[in-house]
């Protein structure tokens, strides 16, 4: 995530009808909140899955690094 925070300054004193949290295979966890003024709110949690791979050679007790992988791999 590129922000450690994710401020929804319009969701600020909207009175909450409903919270539900549901469980989707397709798509993640799901928090669902419906307001009274007729508006909803969601938040999508997925697992994304990475992979890192070094090549390296170790020297004199050192490991020095010759190039990084990485990759993000979604699930769900």
């Amino acid at each position: 995530m590129s922000k450690e925070i994710i401020e929804c300054t319009e969701l600020v004193n909207r009175t909450v009808q409903s919270l539900k949290i549901l469980d989707d295979p397709r798509y993640g966890r799901e928090v669902h909140i419906e307001f009274t003024d007729g508006t909803m709110f969601t938040v999508t949690l997925q697992v994304a899955a990475t992979v890192e791979a070094k090549h390296y050679r170790e020297t004199g007790g050192e490991l020095e690094v010759l190039r990084e992988y990485r990759d993000v791999i979604a699930e769900g």
